[in-house]
């Protein structure tokens, strides 16, 4: 499993057109972290992703994954 974080806070204010994107902890487009939410340790970018639009289902159509990271995220088996 891998730490995985929401770049940029959608509750935070002029936020409303960005889109926020889901990255694993080591991923080159990461933001510092006042710019970044944790999700938790979490399976893949996938349950990341879904975990990040209901935490934050307001704003669930602006959250997507990395560009970097989503489509070489390492398959990884479940415990």
């Amino acid at each position: 499993m891998a730490s995985y974080y929401l770049a940029s806070n959608p509750n935070l204010p002029n936020n409303g057109c960005d889109i926020h994107r889901v990255c694993p902890e080591g991923c080159p487009n990461l933001p510092p972290p006042v710019e970044r939410i944790n999700l938790g340790d979490l399976p893949d970018s996938k349950t990341a992703i879904h975990v990040a639009r209901r935490k934050f289902y307001n704003h669930a159509h602006l959250i997507d994954g990395c560009a970097h990271c989503t489509n070489s995220t390492p398959h990884e088996t479940l415990n």
